[in-house]
């Protein structure tokens, strides 16, 4: 009975755990798709910036070429100042490039751990169903030993009425020898 009770409690532990496993899992799926979102706009960022840093680095690299042409360091200020712009924009290109790997490192992170968590709930799982097995087996023993006691209370039932039969027999016949035995005494005691 004890261990019905162990396993029930048990089972209600592990609910609760599969439930807690559960919530972890849903928040790192939700986690999951959040980077995955966040990934592809910083991508589609990224595709959108690099066509227009390329687009512009062609425009003001022709810019340049024509005003070298026309006044050979006339302008050299303002040149200078565009390939500063140039080098701010490939530096900007370079930390988004750097945001995308740290995101997909945090993303393959969690996919590992939503991988380990879902091992773990495959764990506890078979767990459960075996011990849903072990429960089954035992409730069978305990109902086999409640057929032997009924079998058993039955017969010691029977014993015993036929103990009683043979006790109320006795009785009958020891007061029957008394009787007889008083008798004979009186007639001992009253003589010939």
């Amino acid at each position: 009975m004890a261990g019905l009770g162990i396993s029930a409690w048990f089972m209600v532990d592990q609910s609760r755990k599969i439930d807690n496993l559960e919530l972890v899992l849903t928040s790192a799926v939700s986690t999951i798709d959040s980077l995955q979102q966040r990934v592809r706009a910083t991508d589609e960022n990224i595709s959108a910036a690099g066509s227009d840093v390329s687009h512009a680095l062609d425009f003001w690299e022709s810019e340049v070429r024509k005003l070298w042409d026309i006044s050979n360091k006339r302008n050299k200020n303002w040149i200078e100042q565009n390939q500063g712009a140039v080098k701010i924009l490939r530096n900007d290109v370079a930390a988004v490039r750097e945001a995308i790997k740290k995101e997909t490192a945090t993303l393959e992170k969690l996919i590992k751990q939503v991988a380990e968590h879902s091992r773990l709930l495959d764990d506890l799982n078979g767990s459960i169903d075996q011990m849903i097995r072990k429960q089954r087996d035992m409730q069978d023993q305990l109902n086999t030993l409640n057929r032997e006691l009924a079998s058993f209370k039955g017969s010691v039932e029977d014993r015993i009425g036929n103990n009683e039969e043979a006790i109320a027999s006795m009785d009958q016949f020891r007061l029957f020898v008394s009787g007889r035995l008083e008798d004979i005494t009186q007639k001992i005691g009253a003589g010939p």
